[in-house]
């Protein structure tokens, strides 16, 4: 049956999955980065999430709040919990050098197996996609997953014009 589902799945699939694993694996060690590169990211993440996002919210109303929940728990979450460290700073450049961390690689995976069951089951179960306990659990993932990218770079953000603008004060 593995070989059978493994089959159907689509290259471009095949290849994101392994470019995130790539970028997550990359991300476990200490990195300089910029703080656009540091964006892509948690936008690839929130893109996904909106997808799943759109599509239920006609057939599960009530997805969007959970969604929405999921979401500033995980912002919440990534901003203290899960927070990435700023070893060095350069101002005026836009470039953090940053502790690397299995959180991407993580998260990555999780959101991934999160959208892929979700489409898998609806595909084979189309009365799925109005079940309010399984829509609502899937997008909870999505949104907390998603959250944690989020405060994770808000928390980057921060630090780095925070550390900067205590710099330029000395």
């Amino acid at each position: 049956m593995v070989v059978q589902i493994l089959s159907h799945v689509p290259t471009w699939v095949v290849a994101v999955l392994l470019y995130g694993v790539a970028m997550g694996i990359r991300a476990m060690f200490a990195r300089n980065v910029s703080l656009v590169a540091v964006s892509i990211v948690p936008l690839v993440f929130l893109g996904l999430s909106l997808t799943s996002l759109v599509a239920s919210i006609r057939a599960v109303p009530v997805s969007a709040p959970v969604w929405a929940v999921g979401l500033s728990a995980g912002i919440i979450a990534g901003a203290t919990i899960f927070s990435a460290r700023i070893l060095d700073s350069d101002a005026g450049v836009g470039r953090l050098r940053i502790a690397g961390s299995p959180i991407t690689l993580v998260l990555f995976v999780l959101i991934f197996a999160t959208k892929f069951y979700y489409n898998f089951h609806i595909a084979i179960d189309p009365s799925a996609a109005s079940n309010i306990g399984f829509v609502s659990t899937t997008l909870a993932l999505s949104g907390i997953s998603t959250g944690i990218m989020v405060g994770r770079v808000w928390k980057l953000f921060a630090g780095y014009f925070g550390r900067n603008a205590l710099n330029a004060a000395r």
